[in-house]
């Protein structure tokens, strides 16, 4: 059977990450932050956002020829980051559980038949921080060949 949405993986991830690290305030895809001015109300205690990437492994050389995908998703975990002067790893330590859970919950799951397993990603971006949170983004990646017409 043929994949019917190229992110198809997107709500499956939300789904499973909500079921799997209850504790996150909210799970939603990148969109649920469009036009956001306070993202803060979000992530008490944390809150992921589950992005989209894709590169093609293989150009396809002509008409019906197959593409092999290879679709990273990003997982970023959001927790508040404020200043502790009694605790300097106050936000890794809050951020820490969460993070470890996403990769619980995805590490050689799959998501749909069409889909190879997702594969925590080679190359991880360091953490962001930002006034009043900090971004900790967990990259896997899935593979899957599209045939074309």
């Amino acid at each position: 059977m043929a994949l019917a949405n190229f992110y198809a993986a997107g709500p499956l991830i939300v789904a499973r990450l909500k079921a799997q690290v209850p504790a996150f305030h909210t799970v939603a895809s990148g969109s649920f932050l469009a036009g956001a001015t306070d993202v803060s109300k979000f992530i008490q205690p944390a809150g992921a956002f589950v992005m989209p990437g894709a590169s093609p492994r293989k150009s396809a050389a002509g008409r019906g020829q197959a593409i092999e995908i290879r679709q990273t998703w990003d997982i970023v975990v959001c927790v508040p980051h404020v200043l502790d002067p009694q605790a300097l790893e106050t936000t890794e330590a809050a951020a820490g559980p969460f993070v470890l859970g996403v990769v619980a919950a995805l590490a050689g799951w799959q998501p749909l038949p069409e889909l190879g397993r997702l594969v925590y990603a080679e190359d991880q971006p360091d953490p962001h921080f930002l006034p009043g949170r900090a971004e900790f983004t967990v990259v896997f990646e899935t593979e899957f060949v599209i045939k074309g017409n």
